[in-house]
């Protein structure tokens, strides 16, 4: 009885999910293996970026780069699986490992226009734990319902298949993706519906509604013969549910966009080795 008893009170603290703030992604207890190569994306050098090993059930399933100023991703990094069913939803949850006002929370959405927006897409999983697995508000920065729309229609859906086309439904030699976003500048925030104004989250603090999304893929087929593409799509300075997508012929086209609207000279997305 006393055994069935503590068996209750540790499942009620029991978390599917441990996700961890690691060193360094390809040091000790990293996640190397969702990079295409050591090095992987340029890791900016400031402490507010926070390098995420993101597991579930005791496996590690994406790494995160996170912007604890802006509390919002910089990019998730992973391993393609081909889209394999229609995902399910699940309840966002948290990273234990920042504080509160270091990341954005559920609650920061409320009583606003904006949804949150995937980083590495349930669509792009092909069983449910790895649905499952990308429902952390580390992975997910804000999107007004339309841009949610237009993102899936030209930037998860398209590289899904771009990368079967290039290289097969299941590459022999795998395949990497990296998604990211691009935080608006001059910023804008999450605004109050009531109000209209910037509205300080839970937490007190602002959380930046970024303009940009984008993807890119690495992947070799049957012939070792590297393939590249990417897409990204933006917000318009035309005005609300205005949105320019892109489709990026190979990598180093992508980047050469992303030094442009990061203003970040030399930016990578896959260590400089699959342009």
């Amino acid at each position: 009885m006393m055994l069935l008893y503590l068996l209750m009170v540790l499942s009620a603290f029991y978390s599917p999910s441990s996700c961890r703030v690691v060193h360094d992604f390809f040091g000790h207890g990293g996640c190397p293996k969702f990079f295409f190569s050591v090095g992987g994306p340029t890791i900016l050098p400031y402490p507010r970026f926070v390098q995420i090993c993101q597991d579930l059930n005791g496996i590690d399933r994406f790494a995160t780069l996170y912007d604890t100023q802006n509390r919002i991703p910089v990019y998730s990094a992973y391993r393609f699986y081909p889209h394999a069913s229609s995902p399910r939803s699940y309840s966002w949850r948290k990273e234990k490992d920042l504080h509160d006002d270091q990341q954005a929370l559920n609650e920061d959405c409320l009583n606003t226009c904006y949804e949150r927006g995937h980083l590495y897409s349930a669509y792009q999983n092909n069983n449910d734990e790895g649905v499952h697995a990308t429902f952390t508000l580390t992975n997910a920065a804000p999107q007004s319902h339309y841009f949610n729309v237009q993102w899936f229609r030209f930037g998860e859906q398209p590289i899904d298949e771009a990368v079967q086309m290039a290289c097969g439904k299941n590459p022999s030699f795998g395949a990497y993706i990296v998604t990211g976003v691009v935080p608006s500048n001059p910023p804008k925030y999450l605004t109050d519906l009531d109000s209209g104004t910037p509205r300080r989250g839970h937490s007190g603090v602002f959380v930046n509604v970024p303009h940009v999304f984008w993807n890119a893929f690495c992947c070799k087929d049957n012939n070792q013969i590297i393939k590249t593409g990417g897409f990204h799509v933006q917000s318009s300075p035309n005005g609300a549910d205005h949105y320019i997508e892109v489709k990026h012929p190979n990598v180093a086209h992508l980047e050469n966009a992303l030094e442009h609207l990061y203003g970040i000279p030399g930016f990578k997305v896959f260590g400089g080795l699959c342009v």
